[in-house]
């Protein structure tokens, strides 16, 4: 995987990675829903402290924004 200097994935590879990944979760894939998790979870969780200031809340958030999204997607 190509990474920045931050250790996150590059932006023009993360772009195809997510079309990609978003399809095969759409199809139903759970493993593809694992992994856009992996790349979305963590940003999710910061922006919810920085709002919410509380970890505990912040967890639980975001476990249920990814929840809703099994459904939806």
């Amino acid at each position: 995987m190509a990474m920045n200097d931050t250790g996150e994935p590059a932006a023009g590879f993360a772009q195809r990675v997510d079309a990609m990944t978003l399809a095969r979760a759409q199809a139903g894939d759970m493993q593809a829903f694992a992994a856009l998790y992996t790349m979305f979870g963590r940003p999710c969780f910061n922006l919810a402290l920085r709002i919410l200031g509380n970890r505990a809340q912040a967890e639980d958030l975001v476990q249920e924004i990814f929840l809703k999204t099994i459904g939806t997607i």
